[in-house]
């Protein structure tokens, strides 16, 4: 019916841009055979032009109808159309590009690229797109500890309102099935709790952000979630670049998960394969990189100290490693050996101070030049003089240096 409908606009174009162009042109041609001619070039342009337009016009209402569909379609939005994430710009204001009504007391929600080892992973299903009118009628949370499910969150929502049927056509969430299930004011104390101050994990994690948050606001009178949010699109992108788009529906194809698509527990399920992915492949990547040191032997009596920029009133004063490479000069000298102040052919260990230079790279380096390589505090420890160092602050640093750097959370 739509291609008959079609073909009848492009005839109706076509007639038009004949009779447009014969009105102009016709009255000035007075050679017959040339009249034919151009007849016949009018027709061919003006079937050209016609169908053009009727294409383009048709195109233009399907295109109308697609994102009307899209509007209602929560689903598509939330997890498979990536409206948020589609940009690459994660410093925008997330409610402005998924074109919510948001009230101006919920914060901002902060979203993170670290690679944490416990987490909880949330799906909502809701009966559409805006948090100020729309309702959460299905949650479903997955607790995470040290990368292994712990804890399971699942339950359906009374929203109080009449679900729309085109969510129900999508989810399969009837009135019937919530109208005796708890309200979100009555489930919200037990998600809370059962979140606590773990990091967040969501396919598109704006729309679910922003129904948990006004959800908070609007039952408690202020928004109190300061958790942080970790978006898989994002993620999705990154470890399966090859994929034609980072649908859920399309990543549970490629990780051959056997599950319906929208429902808040599926969801989850393969939201959480998607993180687990992820930090998987970062802590590889991490671990790839930690350099292996020596252990320490009688060849520590022959050493010289490397990298020693980083000195600090937080840590120690170049007056307190004076004193400190003092002592172990002494300790050296009694037990047959020498600390030397630079790099030297009779150097058996190295001893690196900054923890910015303990990379693969640098260690490899100096094991090529014929040294065992360990470092400052476990150097130090051998030598019984950790009590001239704040050995505890340095250790911390450098946690904190690796946290940053690699983005993994212990």
């Amino acid at each position: 019916m739509l291609n008959f409908f079609r073909i009848l606009t492009g005839i109706f174009f076509t007639l038009f841009t004949f009779l447009m162009l014969g009105i102009f042109i016709m009255p000035i041609i007075e050679n017959p055979f040339i009249g034919i001619l151009i007849v016949g070039i009018l027709l061919y342009v003006s079937y050209k032009i016609g169908f053009k337009l009727a294409n383009k016009l048709f195109k233009y209402q399907k295109e109308i109808n697609n994102t009307i569909d899209t509007v209602y379609e929560k689903n598509e939005i939330q997890k498979d159309t990536e409206i948020y994430t589609e940009t690459e710009d994660f410093t925008t204001e997330p409610a402005i590009q998924e074109g919510y009504i948001i009230s101006k007391e919920i914060n901002s929600p902060v979203y993170s690229d670290k690679v944490y080892k416990n987490f909880v992973v949330l799906d909502f299903e809701t009966t559409g797109l805006d948090p100020n009118t729309d309702k959460i009628i299905e949650i479903a949370a997955l607790k995470y500890i040290d990368r292994s499910l712990v804890d399971e969150f699942v339950t359906l929502v009374n929203p109080e309102i009449t679900i729309p049927k085109k969510i129900t056509k999508i989810n399969g969430i009837t009135d019937d099935m919530v109208n005796d299930k708890p309200t979100i004011k009555e489930v919200l104390p037990s998600l809370l709790q059962f979140i606590g101050d773990l990091p967040i994990v969501a396919h598109n994690a704006p729309f679910d952000a922003r129904f948990l948050k006004y959800a908070v606001l609007n039952n408690f009178g202020e928004d109190s979630i300061e958790n942080n949010f970790i978006d898989t699109v994002k993620i999705a992108r990154e470890i399966y670049p090859n994929l034609t788009n980072h649908k859920l529906t399309t990543i549970k194809e490629h990780l051959n998960i056997n599950l319906s698509s929208h429902r808040a527990y599926n969801d989850t399920l393969v939201t959480a394969q998607i993180y687990l992915d992820y930090s998987k492949k970062k802590i590889n990547e991490y671990n790839s990189q930690i350099p292996i040191f020596d252990q320490i032997d009688e060849d520590i009596y022959m050493c010289f100290i490397t990298h020693k920029s980083g000195m600090n009133e937080k840590f120690g004063t170049s007056e307190d490693f004076c004193k400190l490479e003092e002592k172990i000069s002494e300790i050296c000298k009694k037990n047959n050996g020498r600390h030397y102040k630079a790099a030297s052919k009779n150097v058996k260990f190295a001893i690196i101070f900054n923890y910015l230079n303990r990379t693969k790279s640098c260690v490899d380096t100096l094991r090529n030049k014929g040294y065992k390589v360990t470092t400052f505090e476990e150097a130090i420890k051998f030598f019984e003089l950790d009590y001239m160092w704040d050995i505890e602050s340095l250790v911390n640093a450098e946690k904190e240096y690796k946290e940053f750097s690699y983005k993994i959370v212990e």
